[in-house]
This record gives structure tokens, sequence and C-alpha cells, in this order.
């Protein structure tokens, strides 16, 4: 079918460009200032779960079942935690901030990501300009730079998803021996382990993978042993991850739910057909998983990848943008509701911008009246134009939204210890762990409107009595000042143990 790479591309699979190794550099200059820093910014509880996580395993060793601070969590894990335990692990033998350790893990799987795509594109015969230019529009999308350091799963997966997809090129092109069982184990294990971890990250690799699989060597291919022990391998790992989220959750309030779990995931069929639901994950695609100045380059790739879909990077191209829209497709409630699943969008569109990156240069050209200075310029303007509005992007993603809780959490932490239990009156039904996750305390999040004082004093001699309170700790209530003093404070054996801006924190003192 003419989908084959040449031999000399296969044979020459060269090591990544200075463009690549400078870009890689320069990005990671940049997260520098951002790696120890406390969570914060857009669509940050995802993150808090994680945090909390890693924090509790460090506090009361490491476990199969991790948990956050907060008592009134609907579950303990919703997906198999190894990325927390990975991280509390690494702490643990180090003794290295667990903030800046997550970081650094989630950067390191994202770089061997990178690495496994660049390699992945030189074996479907991309060209090194394509490698480093496939990379530079990966860079400057503003979800690579907020997700891409951040503290919970997903750019684990993603790296991992882009190594499996790698291995399995590798496995393609490298015959019959030792070299071939090495990389259909590394595909095997990567793609096992993502699909148990985050299975919609996954997706679309496999369906790309499949697609070409089909493509180039026929639909029966997919039904021959290899592909059915992938598949096979991967239904154990989906099966195996749900078995132990059952168990790990069995004793929790908001566990079998599977009405508002299938929502949750697939969406009704109401929210699919809204366009007020389809534009939040237009723009987030548009504006942050790539950048609009780019965005007409993707679409040039795409026509061009179309006409040329025979080859191997453009039908790679075309494989992969199609597995990502069947995942949105599938998913739909999980990307209407969080812009981070659009993170698998990233590779496919600067993938396909990297093929329609030609045709905008010859239109420079054109428009340059054949002058190689203007010609530069042109360009030049149009990466500084996108990273200029990446960077906007990027500013809005950071934004401190979180500012008041956190300096709240501080106040709360700085006036207990790590043994004391604490109430936290929130100003509206709150099962999010980023209140208790600030102060570093464990205790109960109690919504205003079932906040009762005479309650809370019930509440803290049952838990004086029946000993789920260590014997030298404290039981405290804190009033944060967001309620603007509509929660009335608690009368005695309650006492006023410390105040300021940030709210009022009581002790229990029987």
């Amino acid at each position: 079918m003419g989908t084959a790479p040449s031999a000399n591309t296969l044979r020459a699979v060269r090591r990544p460009s200075w463009v690549w190794i400078a870009a890689v550099v320069v990005w990671l200059g940049s997260l520098v200032p951002h790696l120890g820093v406390e969570i914060w910014g857009q669509h940050a509880n995802r993150q808090f779960w994680s945090a909390a996580n890693i924090e509790v395993l460090l506090l009361r060793g490491l476990s199969t079942t991790p948990r956050a601070f907060h008592d009134d969590q609907l579950f303990a894990v919703f997906e198999f935690p190894l990325y927390p335990y990975l991280v509390a692990a690494w702490c643990a033998w180090t003794g290295s901030a667990a903030l800046l350790s997550a970081r650094c893990i989630s950067l390191s799987f994202l770089i061997v990501g990178w690495l496994a795509l660049d390699r992945t594109v030189a074996r479907w015969g991309g060209s090194q300009w394509q490698r480093g230019l496939c990379l530079v529009f990966l860079l400057l999308a503003p979800l690579t730079s907020y997700y891409g350091p951040g503290v919970f799963s997903d750019p684990m997966c993603l790296g991992l998803s882009l190594v499996a997809l790698c291995a399995w090129s590798e496995s393609l092109h490298a015959g019959a021996g030792p070299r071939r069982a090495v990389a259909v184990g590394v595909w095997f294990f990567a793609g096992a382990v993502c699909t148990a971890v985050k299975s919609p990250i996954y997706l679309p690799v496999v369906f790309a993978a499949a697609a070409v699989s089909a493509v180039r060597s026929g639909w029966r291919s997919l039904v021959r042993p290899l592909w059915l022990a992938h598949g096979t391998a991967l239904v154990v790992a989906l099966v195996g991850a749900r078995r132990y989220a059952e168990r790990a959750n069995a004793d929790w309030p908001g566990w079998s739910q599977p009405g508002h779990e299938w929502d949750w995931y697939f969406s009704s069929w109401a929210e699919r057909i809204d366009p007020d639901s389809w534009a939040p994950i237009a723009l987030s695609v548009a504006n942050k998983a790539s950048t609009p100045f780019f965005v007409p380059l993707a679409l040039v790739g795409l026509v061009a990848s179309a006409r040329r879909w025979r080859e191997p990077l453009p039908l790679l191209a075309l494989a992969w943008t199609a597995g990502a829209l069947v995942t949105l497709a599938i998913f739909f409630g999980l990307h209407a509701r969080h812009d981070y699943y659009q993170m698998i969008f990233l590779p496919p569109l600067a993938l396909l911008a990297t093929m329609g990156a030609p045709m905008g240069a010859l239109t420079c050209w054109r428009a340059a009246g054949m002058c190689r200075l203007a010609m530069a310029g042109a360009i030049g303007a149009v990466v500084l134009a996108a990273a200029w509005h990446g960077a906007g992007q990027l500013g809005e993603l950071r934004r401190d939204y979180q500012q008041g809780t956190r300096r709240a959490g501080a106040f709360v932490r700085q006036n207990s210890t790590a043994a004391d239990y604490v109430f936290y009156v929130t100003e509206q039904s709150q099962r999010d762990p980023e209140r208790l996750y600030y102060a570093r305390r464990f205790g109960l999040q109690v919504p205003e409107d079932m906040y009762a004082p005479a309650h809370a004093t019930a509440v803290a001699l049952g838990c004086l009595a029946d000993g789920s309170i260590q014997p030298d700790a404290a039981v405290l209530l804190f009033l944060p000042s967001s309620l603007g003093g509509t929660a009335q404070p608690p009368p005695p054996p309650w006492r006023l143990h410390a105040s300021d801006t940030s709210g009022e924190l009581f002790v229990f003192d029987p």
C-alpha cells in the first residue's frame, strides 16, 4: 500500500536535533519557578486529590489505598493510584519535598514520552526539521506548560501512551528476534499501565495503531495473535483496576452510583447535542491544546495528510487525530467538564501542524515577494504571536483562584498540631480536598447550611469518646471569614483559640 517508511529512514533514526534539545531546555527553564510552589489555578482540585494522597501516604505509611485529609470524601480512589504511590515511595526513600518530587516525576515521564514521539515520527518518515517543529508546536501549547508538571497522573499516562506507540512502531520494524520481543513487551506494559490508570489517554493511541495496522495489513491483522494478546492485556488491566477501586471504595458513602458515574464519564444525550457543551471543548482545543495561530496550519495539515494518506507519516497523523476524536465522542462528559482531558489532542495537533507547515511557509514566501528576510520575519511574527497568545492563556490557567483558601489553610496549620482534628465550615456544599489540604490537617468539611453549634459539640464528644481522635490531640472548629459572619460561633465548652483576617479557630475544651 506504500505506507512503510523507506529502508534508509528505518536504518538512520538519528538522535533529536539541536532544535529539539534547545526547545526542551528553554521549556524546562520556564517551568523552574513553578515547580516548588503550592498548587493553585484552574481545575486545581484534581491535583489536590493526588497531592493529598501523596502526603497522607507519607504521614501514615505506604499503603495500597491512599486517601485525602477530609473524612467527608465520597470515595477513597477514582483511578488506579500508581502515580501517588510512586511519588510517595520516592519521597519516603529520598526525603525530598512532595510537590517538587511529584512535578519532577510528571516531567520525567513526559520528556521520555517526547523522546518516544520523536523516534516514532522518525520511524514513520519524518525529517529532522519535522521532528523539531512537532516538539515546538507541542511546547507552545498552554496545556503542556500548565498540566505537564501537574501533580496528577495525566502527564505520566500521556508519556506512557507515547512510549507505547513508539514501542509498537519499533515492533513493526525490528524484525524477528530479541529486539522485537523487547519492543512488544514495552508496548504491552506501557499500554496496560496507562489503561489501568487512565484509559481515556491511551485510547487515541491504540486506535491510531490499530487503524494504521488495518490500512497496512488489512483488517484481519487485528485478529492475529499479537493484537488479540494486546487487547486481552488491556481488558485485564481495565477490569483489574476497576475491581481494585470497588474494594478500596466499598465502605465510602458515594460509591456504587452507576447512574451518576455513567453521566459523569459519558454524559447524557441532551448534553451531547447542546452547542453550549461543545463550545468550551472547541475553545479549549483551539486556545489551549494549540493556539489560534497554529490551528490553520493543523487544518492545512489535515487536508494535506488526507491527500497523502498512503504515505506513512500522514497516515499516522490522520489515524491519531481520528483516535482523539473517537475518545472525545466516547468520554464526552469528561472533556466537557475538565480541559486537561484535551491533552490527548496535543500530539496529533502538533503533528498535523507540522504537516501543514510547508504550505504555511510557502504562503509566507509568496506574500513576502520572494524575499527571504521578509519571509523569515513573517514566520517569526507568527511564532511570536502564537507564543504571546499562549502565554496569555497559560496565565489564565495559572490564575490564583485559591488565594483566600490557601491563606486560611496556612492559618489553621500554624495554630494547630498535626494530630489535631478540624471541623472546617464551608460556604457551600464542598467535598473537594482543597481546604483541609491547605491546612494539612485531618477533619470534616461541614457546609454552612448543615452546621449547627450544638451538633458540632455532639460530634466532638463522640470523636473523643470512641477514640478516633488521639489522646493528646485537640478538636478544632474553623469559621472562615468568607462566611461573612453568618455562621454562629460555637458555645462553651468551645473557646476561641486563634483568629485573624482568615477567620476564627475554636478549640473544644470540655
